[in-house]
């Protein structure tokens, strides 16, 4: 199955692997929910993207139960594909080399921006959040945990 060039095309599929049982994990298959297609990568919103707030919020807060569902994937997967924990339900599959350490040190060259002078929002930084990848690039790292942190941050450092 080939995906369209359209922005979020929702790819429909099957299984997530012989072995993974969805129901340990407190997941409910919805196939029409689940898959998102966004060019570089192909995210999977555990309980689908129109579960309620609430639900999401509860779900999996200490990302234990999306981590071992990385863990199974990269155990089975027979190509290199970067693996991230992600927002409230979500789990990335990532192009190698499209992550946002490369992102964000290409974008550097390009705009010739030293790292050292480029500060860095994110909340994932474990080995397997999102933002994991920004912290052998030099650049100034925020953990923050919601926009108006990042906000203070931001107007303190201006």
């Amino acid at each position: 199955m080939q995906p369209s060039s359209t922005h979020h095309t929702k790819v429909k599929y099957y299984s997530y692997g012989k072995g993974l049982d969805h129901r340990e994990y407190g997941l409910e298959l919805n196939w029409e929910d689940q898959i998102v297609y966004k060019e570089t990568l192909l995210s999977i919103e555990c309980l689908g993207k129109n579960t309620k707030a609430n639900k999401k919020e509860s779900w999996d807060q200490d990302m234990k139960k999306r981590v071992e569902i990385v863990k199974y994937f990269k155990q089975r997967l027979f190509f290199d594909i970067n693996i991230y924990v992600t927002g409230k339900n979500t789990i990335d599959f990532v192009e190698i080399g499209k992550d946002k350490g490369s992102n964000i040190s290409r974008l550097s060259k390009l705009v010739d921006i030293d790292l050292e002078n480029i500060e860095y929002f994110g909340d994932e930084f474990s080995k397997y959040g999102n933002d994991y990848p920004i912290l052998d690039i030099g650049v100034r790292i925020h953990k923050v945990e919601n926009p108006d942190e990042t906000l203070a941050i931001l107007e303190a450092l201006i």
